[in-house]
């Protein structure tokens, strides 16, 4: 059981783009037409993969050295990554999904005056922010992202609740919005921001559908969802068949069946892509908040550069944490596979990469024997 609790896997996918590999390009001094000096050009081949590492008891654990964590590409041999880090104060996507349909979701309460003082400790000034509301009828955004402001977060928290105290919540709708079909508007518009994406859904529902196309999107996109929902109000699931799907790239192929005893489909979703479901009472929804962003930003960055041999598709990673028993869970991350033009340049000087080869096909997924406790998620470049 020790094994299962200190590694975990997921797929990395690689699509075709140029500006994919460290190298400088020199003109040569003596051809016609040049000057002697040197002209350095570098391309980015660094990957980043956020990685949630708690106890088993999903407490947060004393920093962890670099030298005890070690990586493993689609099966290949394990290696050390070149840096590991903790996210700290780096700039956050926070997209905020406030579940209004039920008033019986009494753990709500005091939610506003809670985001409105999480900033700045928690919410730092260069993070962005968007509150959006699902009222049962409709979904809708409440404050345009926007640098964290306290008294602009507290008012649109304000204005996401109302459907609360409302008496028609849902009734007379043509179409009622689900809980995932809001979920994946949220989750497709922040795909494609810069900083570290994180969605926050608040809810008390589990609408029992969708949950292999959201994962799979969670999957392709690299966002991470972390629900909060009122202790035992989120109902138990069912043992899962969850199908992984790579789908970027020109080249992208792999697919992962898992199947799992889910405690509950949101439990399933969020730590299939990274994240977790944090459970919370009446009256203690500021401190789970605060908890919620200080596991964020304690999340370690693990760094390693990308070989110029991986081909577009769908990657394992695994990442191990030596002698220590953990709750680990990983983002999925994008990157670009390496141009062949600027691969053939023979004005290139490379860096050599030392990192241990997956072995061939380098698409393939991973083996079936690697300890999967996870839908093991896809993700596809931008």
């Amino acid at each position: 059981m020790k094994n299962l609790l200190n590694r975990t896997c997921v797929l990395l996918c690689l699509a075709q783009a140029a500006n994919a590999c460290a190298q400088a390009s020199v003109p040569q001094a003596n051809e016609p037409g040049t000057n002697a000096s040197m002209t350095l050009r570098t391309y980015t081949n660094l990957i980043q993969v956020p990685v949630l590492v708690l106890s088993p008891q999903m407490v947060p654990l004393p920093p962890i050295a670099e030298d005890r964590f070690s990586v493993s590409l689609d099966g290949g041999r394990g290696f050390k990554p070149t840096h590991v880090r903790r996210q700290g104060d780096d700039p956050i996507d926070l997209q905020i999904l406030i579940d209004a349909t039920h008033p019986e979701s009494a753990f709500l309460n005091g939610l506003p005056d809670a985001m409105e003082k999480l900033v700045p400790q928690y919410i730092k000034p260069q993070d962005r922010v968007t509150v959006y509301g699902l009222d049962g009828c409709k979904l809708r955004r409440f404050s345009p992202e926007q640098s964290a402001n306290s008294m602009l977060l507290k008012s649109g928290v304000q204005a996401a609740l109302q459907p609360i105290q409302a008496a028609d919540r849902g009734h007379g709708c043509a179409t009622r919005s689900m809980l995932f079909d809001a979920l994946k508007y949220v989750v497709t518009a922040v795909a494609n921001k810069p900083g570290r994406r994180v969605v926050l859904l608040l809810t008390n529902d589990d609408d029992g559908g969708a949950l292999v196309p959201i994962h799979d999107l969670l999957a392709q996109t690299g966002v991470s969802v972390f629900a909060v929902a009122e202790s035992g109000k989120v109902p138990r699931g069912a043992p899962t068949m969850v199908s992984s799907v790579g789908t970027g790239g020109r080249q992208a192929s792999g697919i992962q069946t898992i199947t799992r005893y889910a405690q509950d489909d949101l439990s399933t979703m969020c730590e299939g892509s990274g994240g977790l479901l944090l459970q919370t009472t009446k009256g203690q929804i500021a401190p789970t908040l605060q908890s919620f962003t200080n596991i964020v930003r304690g999340r370690y960055i693990i760094e390693f550069p990308r070989s110029d041999l991986f081909k577009s598709g769908s990657h394992a990673i695994r990442i191990d944490v030596k002698n220590t028993s953990t709750f680990l869970r990983i983002a999925s991350v994008s990157f670009p596979s390496a141009d062949p033009t600027v691969l053939a340049d023979p004005n290139n000087v490379k860096r050599a990469v030392r990192m241990p080869l997956p072995p061939e096909p380098v698409d393939a997924v991973a083996s079936p024997s690697a300890p999967l406790t996870t839908p093991a998620p896809t993700a596809t470049a931008p």
